[in-house]
């Protein structure tokens, strides 16, 4: 590759690193999330009365619950006994 090739690249690169930055600042300001109980009291004018800790959930329990969206159903099998 010449040197205005790799100039060409270098600046494209930029380019798209500058629209990705962009993009997360223009994301991040559109975020109305009221994180803490300061922000509630804070912008709502209301007093917090809970707060809802968040769980992360172990590793097997998420491939458990994961294994149990993927399930199928089965049918039950013929017993030859007719339901009349």
């Amino acid at each position: 590759k010449g040197a205005s090739e790799r100039a060409e690249e270098r600046e494209a690169d930029m380019a798209r690193d500058l629209r990705l930055l962009r993009s997360a600042a223009e994301a991040e300001a559109l975020d109305h999330t009221l994180r803490t109980p300061v922000e509630v009291e804070k912008y709502l004018n209301k007093p917090v009365l809970a707060v809802i800790p968040q769980m992360a959930l172990p590793r097997t329990s998420r491939k458990a619950l994961g294994a149990m969206n993927n399930r199928r159903a089965i049918a039950p099998k013929d017993t030859g006994v007719s339901e009349t």
